[in-house]
């Protein structure tokens, strides 16, 4: 964490923490550069194979470290642990490299951070004019990806809430209905954020 009291400002990270997931999950294959993406660009499907159980108790470690990580400080790794915890029980090592690129990138990305401020900026200003008394502005934002998963044909859903322009609370899952469109995926993931918001 890192403040600038001065101007009211805060940085939240988890970069320490980052640093101790990747000295302890290193990949065994070496990244000659940093990943771009938090998982592979082919789709991850389940394995048909019965994995053994150091496998499978190793990527429970992985995956469980970067739900940490996705819960506390960063959203944009929330979808990726939602993929990766989907294999829990039927992986194989291809799964576990994929875990192993996600730490890799954390890795790379370790000095990102949440940013919280204490001024209220121009478009927040301008959002609470619209609000009676000028209540705190409370920002909410849903999507969805329609049937992305091959396997059960479920679509991921997710939503992030923003307090005067600071992330508070988000969330990425898969849906538990199949749902028949793009716009009956987007509103049940509207419906869902909306359970939440209120």
């Amino acid at each position: 964490m890192h403040r600038d009291r001065d101007n009211g400002s805060i940085w939240i990270s988890q970069e320490a923490y980052i640093e101790k997931l990747h000295q302890r999950f290193s990949s065994p294959k070496s990244f000659t550069k940093a990943p771009s993406t938090l998982l592979p660009l082919e789709e991850l499907l389940p394995s048909e194979q019965q994995s053994n159980d150091v496998t499978k108790h190793r990527y429970a470690q992985v995956t469980g470290s970067i739900g940490y990580v996705a819960g506390a400080t960063r959203p944009n790794v929330a979808k990726a642990h939602s993929k990766l915890a989907e294999f829990l029980l039927n992986l194989s090592q291809h799964h576990l490299d994929a875990a192993y690129q996600t730490v890799e990138y954390l890795y790379a990305t370790k000095d990102q951070s949440l940013s919280y401020n204490a001024s209220i900026l121009e478009e927040v200003i301008y959002i609470a004019e619209e609000y009676e008394n000028n209540k705190p502005p409370f920002y909410a934002a849903s999507d969805a990806s329609f049937a992305d998963n091959k396997i059960t044909r479920k679509s991921s859903q997710g939503y992030i809430f923003y307090l005067f322009g600071g992330p508070i609370d988000w969330k990425a899952t898969l849906q538990r209905c199949v749902t028949k469109s793009t716009t009956e995926a987007e509103l049940v993931a509207a419906s869902s954020a909306s359970t939440e918001l209120i």
